[in-house]
């Protein structure tokens, strides 16, 4: 059974972190929407036994149609996911975590989610740091195949390949979309 972080159960020693890998990266749209001035810290961050796919559909705050990505746990640890590592302000913690579940279409046990909230493990300068993630949900798996693939699972290089973009948050500002 998966675990889920609930505010009440938040002791003094415990925090909400999350890994984000994508449009919530630091400078990112969706951080910018949902995050900024909401977080203690930033840190890089690697997830290992992980992959990622990059799909085209619409962001559900933005409602524009650039790509995002999908994450997917893996047994092979010598793939991996670049991100970071947010430490979210504790007064800001409910409101945070209720907004990204939105955005990820998370509900805790429900069958229709795209997304799963997952406790993972990931490397930063510090060490290993125990932190909550949005990974694609079962139900959507066998569909990443079709997607193209980011074999070296960094986002902000796959915009720069792919879209040469360094973001989508430029793109948003240069249209004055944001």
């Amino acid at each position: 059974m998966v675990k889920y972080w609930h505010v009440h159960e938040e002791s003094e020693n415990e925090r909400l972190q999350v890994f984000v890998y994508g449009t919530l990266l630091p400078g990112e749209v969706n951080y910018e929407l949902l995050l900024r001035g909401r977080t203690r810290g930033e840190e890089p961050a690697t997830l290992r036994g992980a992959r990622m796919w990059a799909n085209g559909d619409r962001f559900a705050l933005t409602g524009r149609s650039w790509p995002f990505p999908f994450v997917a746990l893996t047994e092979d640890q010598h793939s991996a996911v670049t991100g970071c590592m947010i430490t979210v302000d504790k007064t800001h913690a409910a409101e945070v975590l209720l907004r990204l579940d939105e955005l990820e279409t998370f509900t805790p046990g429900s069958s229709t989610n795209r997304y799963e909230r997952v406790l993972v493990s990931v490397n930063t300068s510090g060490g290993a740091m125990q932190c909550w993630t949005y990974v694609a949900a079962d139900r959507i798996r066998a569909e990443l195949d079709q997607l193209p693939a980011i074999s070296h699972g960094d986002w902000l290089r796959y915009l720069r390949e792919v879209t040469g973009e360094q973001s989508v948050t430029k793109r948003a500002d240069e249209l004055g979309e944001k």
